[in-house]
């Protein structure tokens, strides 16, 4: 039987903590584990890898779970005891092997390390969720593809993959990811300080299955302390990295032939609710339309298309007046508009301004004082056409127009400092571009179109621009911008003027539901309280999605 934690379902036994552990590539350093072994992912391109799961099996019947995130992969089984040796013939591959049983990602089988058959036709786009059946007692694999519902089988002939098997997944030499999926848990997520500049891209993540219980979680606990240990050696880091800077500067004085004096400004250090939060993970997104509870509704009348908010104001264009309203709806400033078509505009936490991208302007909106004014960019990119943009904590993300679309980041506080620019092919490739970019508290969302009209919702890492998964949208481009909102925290929303349309996506990257919705639909935002707010031609109405 298999030598892992697995529980009994009607006879099957549903493997939950299964993990990859032992890579194999003819070139160094082609694959990856993250996520504590729970997934794989191409590192470089032009050679396959392939790791193998912790687990041995060799009774009873086994059930994992997979997710193709993006790529060209391959999920099956091989003999423990059997050697791997790559084909260097095929750049490496493994499926070769007489030991290897299973199917790639498209459908096609492989048996005895030969095409078998195609299984299935894969017709859907972006992520896909796989079944991986080990029946050890009949010597037979079995695959469901979760997103068609088209299954397959193989008879293993024992004689060339003799027990015990293990997992084994392939990533082809043009790169990919694959995921293990795990059953419904509580996710703690515990970010580290992002105020300070030093601050790790990584972010830790704990998953449990959902248990009865009163007392906090052990792991929690320690997690909690090592998180708190490790803030502290970035504050002390932090504080030697400045004392040598000011012995620097204070010799570079002492040196000059006019010295000045020096000032030391201390900003109060600030941690947010949301570097630790707790949500629930969730086999199956809610279906939330059709929208069923109306909040308010406005009439809002030559409005430019775009709207930002905060827990207290929507911020909004309308016949070239820049108009401040509360939540409870009446204006309370406005101001003459002069900078031409506004672009995007959103909310930053970090700076407590409204940012918003026009024509050749970037500017900032003071709610408590009703100015606008530029925000001068460090680097000073005048000639830079910024179309949009968001926030993510203590960092600023501003993406250009065109084809190869980059992105700049800034590091807000203590002072505005370009960290890092993106170029083709990351985010996008120099035959796309991006059409809208939006953020939960942990993730980017972009609208990408290609060259051949085609529109995609992506999902990409906010530290290094790591596609997690791609969604290909049936629409066509028009005239007006396609745009996203995160809604429920970690499910999105696209939103279509042309085809008058809105589609949910879930956080795994599968479509829920797309429906048609009148008046046009310009722009969408997520309030708090789950509630989200829509704005059309004429008129702006919030909902609650529960």
């Amino acid at each position: 039987m298999a030598s892992s934690d697995t529980q009994l379902t009607t006879g099957v036994n549903e493997v939950y903590d299964e993990r990859f552990e032992e890579i194999h590539n003819s070139v160094e350093n082609t694959i990856e584990l993250f996520d504590n072994g729970r997934g794989c992912r191409s590192v470089k391109r032009g050679t396959f890898g392939c790791v193998l799961g912790h687990h041995s099996y060799s009774s009873g019947i086994h059930r994992i779970r997979l997710r193709s995130d993006y790529g060209i992969t391959f999920f099956g089984i091989h003999s423990r005891s059997k050697p791997l040796i790559p084909d260097d013939m095929v750049y490496g591959n493994y499926e070769s092997n007489p030991s290897i049983y299973g199917w790639g990602a498209n459908g096609y089988g492989i048996s005895n390390g030969m095409f078998a058959q195609r299984t299935f036709t894969n017709k859907s786009a972006g992520v896909i969720c796989f079944v991986l059946m080990l029946n050890c007692d009949e010597h037979k694999l079995n695959i469901i593809n979760e997103n068609t519902n088209e299954r397959g089988e193989l008879n293993v002939d024992t004689n060339h993959t003799p027990f015990p098997w293990c997992l084994f997944v392939q990533i082809s030499r043009m790169g990919g990811c694959v995921s293990l999926v795990h059953p419904p848990s509580l996710t703690f997520k515990l970010f580290l300080p992002s105020a300070m500049p030093m601050a790790p891209s990584t972010i830790k993540t704990l998953e449990h299955p959902i248990i009865d219980s009163e007392t906090t979680d052990p792991q929690l606990t320690s997690a909690l302390e090592l998180w708190r240990q490790e803030a502290y050696r970035m504050i002390d880091h932090y504080c030697e990295k400045k004392r040598e800077e000011f012995i620097e500067l204070r010799h570079e004085q002492q040196t000059a032939v006019k010295p000045t004096t020096m000032q030391s400004i201390f900003s109060p250090l600030t941690i947010d609710n949301d570097k630790i939060y707790f949500r629930s993970n969730r086999s199956a997104s809610k279906n939330i339309l059709p929208f069923q509870k109306i909040g308010t509704e406005a009439l809002l009348e030559q409005n430019h298309g775009c709207i930002a908010a905060n827990e207290q104001h929507f911020l909004i264009i309308q016949a070239d007046i820049l108009f401040l309203y509360k939540h409870s709806w009446p204006p309370i400033r406005g101001l003459p508009w002069t900078y031409g078509e506004i672009y995007d505009m959103f909310w930053c936490s970090a700076l407590d301004q409204f940012i918003l991208i026009s024509e050749q302007h970037l500017l900032v909106f003071d709610a408590k004082t009703a100015q606008l004014s530029p925000l001068p960019l460090p680097d000073n990119p005048e000639t830079i056409n910024f179309y949009g943009g968001t926030c993510i904590g203590n960092v600023l993300y501003l993406f250009t127009w065109g084809w190869g679309s980059s992105i700049r980041v800034y590091e807000i506080r203590p002072m505005l400092e370009l960290k890092r620019v993106y170029q083709s092919p990351f985010p996008c490739t120099t035959d796309e571009l991006i059409m809208h970019c939006t953020s939960n508290y942990q993730v980017l969302a972009m609208v990408i179109k290609n060259c051949q009209d085609e529109i995609y919702l992506n999902l990409y890492s906010p530290t290094n621009m790591e596609r997690f998964w791609s969604l290909k949208l049936d629409l066509v481009p028009g005239h007006r911008n396609i745009r996203c909102c995160s809604v429920n925290d970690n499910d999105w929303m696209v939103i279509s003027p042309d085809s008058s349309s809105l589609i949910h996506i879930s956080a795994e990257g599968e479509l829920v539901n797309k429906i048609t919705y009148d008046p046009v639909p310009w722009y969408g935002i997520s309030l708090k309280n789950n509630d989200i707010l829509i704005l059309s031609d004429n008129t702006m109405t919030t909902y609650r999605l529960y």
